[in-house]
């Protein structure tokens, strides 16, 4: 099974950065200015709007008038909300969603509706129904929707070629980067019900998301600025704990984290903020910080604290993902320098680094090295890096390297293509599953189930030498993937570092502001039922990378992968 590559969200948003100004408060594509001026809730407001998002939702995937796409359901919301928002007690708003629900028309009996599968991974979660404010006759009519429930093909959501839900058909409402108070419910709304119904990892969320519509309510609902409902909207996606979960378009958002750059790589290592490298560009200022230099502060905050600070802001699967993706954040600012101290041979010094903006800091012009797809190293020993090969070079290199000793793979780059059943289709010399899939029940959301099982299959002569994988926190989705596929080969040793944990097909979410984010549509495991999601491939040699090997610039975990074949042969 193909997935579709991950998607390099970063360098979208700081591309963007520079270029973006607040913008004049224009109300977007069927927008309201009705409820503009209620930008305060009561105990009862904000209890009975997490109660319509989590009907609008159910109703959006279960009716069969809304889910067949007859309706324009966002518009429908709008024109609901104004006396919603009027009413004062839950009586009359019991009343007037179960009228709401009548103009919807009939629910023909479902012959065909199947009862939730035993073995099912998640099972859909209606607890919410029997909440003690709603009416026995409300909850009756959603119980009597979901038994007859649409069956088939739906217009809000659809599957992908390889089992994913997809969201084509959402509108982006791209023309303002703060909405209106009922956009901006709209985009709570259909995230928190896209993650209820269709996130294959739900049940190992740290959030309890029943409870997340109401914990994030008031902080979109109520946002006050483009900023604050960008902010918003980047904790709540964080909640889900997912390393898919990129966040392009925030541009207010990515704005206040700070425009300018310095001209040096940070890498945390070890819980240590560290200069691994320098960004190749035109400027050719001399650097006041050497490469293995530890940052302990930064304008007074220490690390640690910076790193708690925007931990919830940054989604991931792991901590490793985490401390991956911060290290470029906590050295951006919207000033031009930053006050550092910083450790060097075990003294403390503090300098004034300047920042640039990000075209002129070379962020995206990284330390060039040696582009290398394969080779033969020393001792005959065949080496791959597969963010640097293509399918069609699948043959040569078998011819190539057929004949080396052993093989080194490495898979710490995202791949450039999609090579990983022509080449370990090489390295089997039977048929071997490798993953099991979970996906959505499309007759049933909430239901996340069994899906398919995929499988290496020998083609030609296969390779019979020792194989090993190199993998790191930079190692994520179809490089995790890979990685689990060379594994079963049982002749495979991984080395390095636990990886990112974001493996499965993504599915893209557009919400209003024209904000992208993602999940992992697919749930993936090994074939025994061990997960992978949120713990990452795990190496079977673990090699940690020290400051002595930065500064003396070497590849710590090729130099142990040659030593371990070394020692095989």
């Amino acid at each position: 099974m193909k997935l579709i590559p991950v998607i390099t969200a970063l360098a979208l948003n700081l591309s963007l950065v520079s270029h973006y100004v607040s913008a004049q408060s224009v109300s977007p594509e069927n927008s309201t200015t009705s409820i503009a001026d209620q930008l305060s809730l009561s105990n009862i407001q904000h209890e009975n709007l997490v109660l319509l998002g989590q009907v609008w939702g159910f109703l959006k995937y279960h009716h069969p008038t809304i889910a067949s796409g007859k309706l324009d359901w966002d518009k429908q919301l709008i024109d609901f909300l104004p006396k919603y928002l009027s009413l004062r007690s839950t009586d009359d708003r019991n009343r007037l969603l179960t009228a709401w629900i009548d103009k919807l028309g009939p629910v023909a009996i479902c012959f065909n509706c199947q009862k939730t599968a035993d073995n099912a991974v998640i099972k859909p979660d209606q607890q919410w129904f029997h909440e003690e404010s709603i009416s026995t006759e409300l909850r009756m009519q959603l119980a009597n929707i979901y038994q007859n429930r649409h069956q088939g093909s739906q217009h809000y959501v659809l599957t992908s070629d390889v089992g994913g839900p997809t969201f084509s058909n959402e509108k982006p409402y791209k023309k303002d980067v703060y909405p209106d108070p009922a956009h901006r419910l709209i985009a709570l709304y259909r995230y928190w019900n896209m993650i209820h119904y269709f996130f294959p990892h739900k049940d190992i969320m740290d959030t309890d998301w029943n409870r997340a519509l109401g914990n994030h309510l008031s902080d979109i609902y109520l946002a006050e600025t483009g900023e604050q409902y960008q902010f918003a909207l980047a904790k709540l996606i964080t909640d889900i704990g997912d390393g898919h979960a990129f966040l392009a378009g925030l541009f207010a958002f990515q704005s206040a984290k700070g425009i300018n750059f310095p001209r040096f790589k940070t890498e945390i290592i070890n819980n240590k903020l560290i200069v691994t490298n320098f960004y190749d560009n035109e400027l050719k200022t001399l650097p006041k910080l050497e490469i293995g230099d530890e940052l302990i502060a930064i304008n007074g905050a220490t690390i640690s604290d910076m790193i708690n600070e925007r931990r919830p802001y940054i989604p991931s699967s792991t901590e490793q993902g985490l401390l991956r993706r911060v290290a470029v954040d906590l050295v951006r600012s919207d000033e031009k320098q930053l006050s550092v101290e910083y450790i060097r041979n075990g003294q403390k010094h503090s300098v004034v680094v300047p920042l640039y903006s990000i075209e002129d800091s070379g962020i995206f012009s990284p330390p060039r090295n040696e582009s290398i797809g394969y080779k033969v190293l020393e001792n005959n020993i065949g080496y791959i890096d597969l963010s640097n090969i293509t399918q069609d070079e699948i043959e040569t290199i078998k011819s190539e390297l057929g004949d080396t000793k052993a093989l080194i793979i490495d898979i710490r780059g995202y791949p450039k293509d999609f090579v990983l059943h022509s080449l370990g289709g090489w390295l089997v010399d039977k048929k071997i599953p490798f993953a099991r899939f979970t996906a959505f029940n499309i007759n049933n959301p909430g239901e996340i189930k069994q899906y398919v099982t995929d499988y290496l299959k020998p083609i030609d002569k296969h390779y019979k030498n020792h194989v090993v994988v190199l993998v790191n926190e930079n190692s994520i989705s179809s490089s995790e993937y890979t990685a689990m596929a060379f594994r079963a080969t049982n002749r495979a040793t991984i080395i390095g570092r636990p990886t990112d944990g974001s493996d499965g097909d993504v599915s893209i979410i557009k919400l209003p502001g024209n904000i992208t984010t993602a999940i992992s549509g697919l749930g993936v495991f090994y074939p025994n039922g061990e997960p992978t999601q949120r713990i990452g491939i795990i190496p079977d040699v673990i090699v940690e990378q020290t400051v002595a090997g930065i500064k003396d610039g070497q590849d710590e975990v090729l130099n142990a992968a040659l030593k371990y074949v070394s020692d095989k042969l």
